[in-house]
């Protein structure tokens, strides 16, 4: 868990290492194509641009397996390049480095499903067009619980948040930078963005506006005296009363 306005720094080490790893764990081979057997899952309808234009042989189907199993695919392009059309469930990491195999630069995309992880490297990109799809995976936390049901794509404002409650991210990709800021004693925010580019911008606005005073959760709470009595009429909602 991410503590209340604490940003994840970009791990430069950890993309050579998932180079190394994609080369080894993945077997990457230049071009390869990898056998697609009835209901084994991959990214339907997915495409890639450079400069706009569909990248030209692309196969969302390529690239991917279990594991030992899986076949990266490399792509010769130029320009800038940008994963479009990823289905639901599956989540995406991106970043830029070299080739282990060609030795060349490189944009990489890895999407996964499960088990299922496909990489596909696009040799002479010049740089990635980052879409928020690369956020599906963030997890949002309150008082060190995932937040459910939140699409982390998207701005979002939670409400009904106390002061007392303790905020975090988790699981941000380290090529995004994420942030925090306090907007008085009524809200808070996050914001992430790419390190690279700055752009896009997905701000979380957590309200504390709690309806209810958190010390009715206390119901039960007995005060005692001195003398080892318990205290009369004691009530954890009242600011203060009388004791007799």
């Amino acid at each position: 868990m991410v503590d209340k306005f604490a940003g994840h720094a970009p791990m430069l080490w950890c993309r050579r290492l998932l180079l190394i790893v994609l080369a080894v764990a993945l077997c990457v081979t230049v071009g390869a194509k990898t056998a697609q057997a009835a209901g084994n899952p991959y990214p339907a309808g997915a495409y890639v641009t450079s400069n706009g234009a569909p990248v030209p042989g692309f196969n969302p189907a390529n690239g991917g397996g279990i594991g030992s199993q899986g076949r990266a695919s490399t792509y010769s392009v130029s320009g800038r390049v940008q994963l479009h059309n990823l289905p639901a469930g599956w989540t995406v990491y991106a970043d830029s480095g070299t080739n282990p195999i060609t030795g060349k630069d490189t944009v990489f995309y890895v999407v996964s499903y499960g088990n299922w992880d496909y990489a596909w490297y696009f040799d002479g990109a010049t740089g990635i067009d980052h879409t928020t799809d690369e956020l599906r995976g963030l997890i949002l936390t309150l008082n060190g619980q995932a937040i459910p049901d939140i699409d982390t794509t998207q701005n979002q404002t939670l409400h009904g948040l106390y002061r007392t409650d303790e905020i975090g991210y988790d699981n941000a990709p380290i090529t995004w930078d994420c942030w925090g800021s306090v907007g008085g004693q009524n809200s808070s925010t996050y914001t992430c963005s790419p390190s690279d580019t700055g752009t896009p911008q997905v701000t979380y606005t957590f309200l504390f506006d709690a309806q209810s005073d958190q010390r009715e959760d206390l119901t039960g709470l007995i005060a005692w005296l001195s003398d080892g009595t318990p205290v009369t009429d004691f009530d954890v909602t009242k600011e203060d009363f009388n004791i007799p």
